[in-house]
């Protein structure tokens, strides 16, 4: 090129010479801009958060997107997630009796697959009395499980607690979720009171003081067919509806109970009736209750 333009120089005046300078410079500059757009370098992955529509050359740089792999309930290792267990019966503290048929109904979401349930009966000292086993779930990420649980006859009245877990087909196991319910007596059978024995006085009157002649003695009897509470005996004015002496005791946690010869006395001011006689009040430990009034006429006297 240089060759050529020094043999044309030697025919053109200066002028022509600087113009076709000037034309040379030009078309070098543009070849080089050519050249160096041929060779750009950058991303060129379409797929890449960063491609370059007008890079030639791969650079290394590309940035492609992270794409989430769906979990495969079937695979343990892509699914670490519990299951949530929500109780939806029985209601907090809902009230049964032994022999009755109680619906347990919990229900079960996971992200995956729920696969099973299970729960478990617990006393007021959290000891376990009965347990469901595993209970199949539909695989589903929302399912609900029913079970019937009936209330032994020997289960004694207080609280119970309902413990409910789940499982996922990846073996995951849920927090345990709980509800308590009241078992109360089927004990329907008040307590017997045996006719209260007046040992003395004889003939029905009293003496007032608290000497061995005072008063009224008595022989008392009550039974349960299952267990006593508490049992209140009185030396009762008829006539005014008042205890003028009383004998309490409280805490029997047995079928029986007895006083023989137990003495009530009276001061002379609480003469103020003729009539009297002996009450008695027993109550069991499922709160069935029995009073008693004595047959044998007593008299106050001073």
């Amino acid at each position: 090129m240089i060759e050529l333009i020094s043999a044309l120089s030697s025919r053109l005046n200066k002028n022509e010479k600087i113009l076709i300078m000037k034309k040379v410079m030009f078309l070098m500059l543009a070849g080089s801009l050519v050249l160096a757009g041929c060779k750009k370098e950058g991303c060129t992955n379409s797929n890449a958060t960063n491609y370059d529509e007008k890079a030639k050359t791969d650079d290394g740089s590309c940035i492609l997107p992270v794409i989430e792999e769906p979990i495969d309930p079937t695979d343990p290792t892509s699914d670490t997630e519990k299951p949530v267990v929500t109780i939806t019966a029985p209601a907090a503290n809902a009230k049964v009796k032994s022999g009755d048929k109680l619906t347990i109904t919990a229900t079960v979401t996971d992200n995956a697959s729920a696969a099973s349930w299970m729960y478990a009966i617990l006393d007021a000292a959290d000891k376990e009395v009965s347990n469901s086993g595993t209970l199949t779930l539909g695989k589903t990420t929302s399912e609900e499980g029913n079970s019937e649980y009936t209330i032994p006859a020997s289960a004694e009245a207080g609280n119970y607690t309902i413990s409910v877990t789940a499982t996922d087909v990846a073996g995951n196991v849920s927090t345990a979720v709980t509800v308590v319910i009241v078992v109360e007596s089927s004990d329907a059978q008040a307590p017997e009171i045996t006719e209260p024995n007046v040992t003395f006085p004889i003939g029905g009157t009293m003496s007032s003081g608290t000497g061995a002649a005072s008063g009224a003695k008595v022989t008392l009897a009550v039974s349960d067919d299952v267990e006593l509470s508490w049992v209140k005996a009185y030396l009762y004015d008829t006539d005014n509806s008042v205890a003028i002496d009383s004998l309490i005791e409280t805490d029997i946690n047995a079928k029986t109970w007895g006083k023989t010869e137990h003495q009530f006395t009276y001061a002379r001011t609480d003469a103020q009736s003729q009539k009297g006689a002996i009450k008695v009040v027993a109550q069991d430990k499922a709160g069935n209750e029995t009073t008693v009034t004595g047959s044998k006429v007593l008299t106050f006297g001073l």
